[in-house]
């Protein structure tokens, strides 16, 4: 038995937007794309991952499988250390599909670099931008269809942390064309001894 127990709902994207953020409702995604909210509770009613050593530790390690946002926004790989903080979005790799964008993307952005240093003496043609360089130098931009369907082509999974924090610390949206690969590894990550409990209804879920 362990300290905590984790919840989640989970519904296609045309029940599930109804019952989200404004952020994760404006997605492009289609109607009949999976996707769950994730939380965890302590045995003693605490609510968020930061309320017992355990859960915290799951948190880092499921963060140690992805990319990330860092503080500055910019993209980067799976961390080989914990994180001091919490990062905004998670990318889980699907066979190398998205460590091959994040490639593409660092290549753009040298590409930008040397235009900027060329342009200065000549007229110069500026590198094409790939799809995913567009989203990730808008923080802000929405994930349109087409954002969407990179994402889920090249991802296992994608989280989005709860920023406003009503689930407690570590909360996530996360979305997937199979959120089989996600609840596998979220359940060998937890570990046998932790409740991994469906929700019918967010509203049923606890809340700050």
């Amino acid at each position: 038995m362990t300290d905590y127990s984790i919840l989640y709902h989970t519904a296609c994207f045309d029940q599930f937007k109804h019952d989200s953020s404004t952020r994760t409702e404006r997605i492009g995604a289609p109607d009949a794309a999976e996707f769950a909210l994730v939380m965890a509770k302590s045995q003693d009613g605490g609510i968020g991952f930061d309320q017992c050593a355990a859960s915290g530790n799951l948190l880092k390690a499921l963060i140690s499988h992805c990319f990330h946002f860092n503080v500055q926004n910019a993209l980067c790989p799976p961390p080989k250390t914990p994180l001091a903080y919490l990062p905004r979005m998670l990318f889980r790799d699907k066979n190398g599909r998205f460590k091959a964008l994040h490639d593409e993307h660092m290549n753009f952005k040298q590409e930008l670099k040397k235009h900027a240093i060329l342009s200065r003496r000549r007229e110069s043609k500026p590198p094409s931008q790939p799809l995913l360089s567009a989203f990730l130098d808008e923080p802000q931009t929405e994930i349109n269809s087409q954002v969407y369907e990179l994402l889920a082509h090249s991802c296992h999974y994608v989280c989005m942390a709860k920023l406003a924090g009503e689930y407690g610390h570590g909360a996530f949206d996360v979305f997937s064309n199979d959120l089989e690969f996600f609840f596998t590894e979220l359940a060998i990550l937890a570990g046998p001894h932790t409740a991994i409990i469906p929700v019918e209804h967010p509203s049923a879920l606890p809340m700050n």
